[in-house]
């Protein structure tokens, strides 16, 4: 389940299309970075967060502002049903800034990608 206006990312970024026809349960990835795949199984319950949490599609894709959450933070499916906009998800939950902060390359994630401040901008509800 792409998105249409994910094709230039997929064409522009390395291992993007490998991953995301590989990696069971997911549907979109944001960033790939040279440390995305080594990130995404070795954060606890990240893959059991895209497999098991209902309505994380659906959620993905109408929530206003809601730049995804990938971390999984004991309040996650809290946030996931109930948040306005990333900014305030970043600043109000302990758990998330905690791992925001401690997560190798984490922070790289969400800049260093090829053309991502661009499609963050140009796609709707992303």
């Amino acid at each position: 389940h792409t998105i249409p206006t994910y094709t230039p990312l997929q064409r522009t970024t390395p291992h993007y299309t490998e991953l995301h026809h590989t990696t069971p349960n997911y549907t979109p990835l944001h960033e790939s970075t040279p440390h995305y795949t080594n990130l995404l199984y070795t954060t606890p319950s990240y893959t059991t967060l895209h497999q098991t949490i209902p309505h994380y599609t659906k959620q993905l894709h109408t929530a206003p502002s809601y730049t995804t959450l990938h971390q999984a933070t004991p309040n996650y499916t809290k946030l996931h049903h109930t948040a306005q906009n990333y900014t305030t998800l970043l600043q109000t939950t302990p758990e998330y800034s905690k791992l925001h902060h401690t997560t190798p390359n984490y922070s790289s994630l969400h800049q260093a990608a090829r053309h991502y401040t661009k499609l963050h901008h140009t796609t709707p509800n992303y």
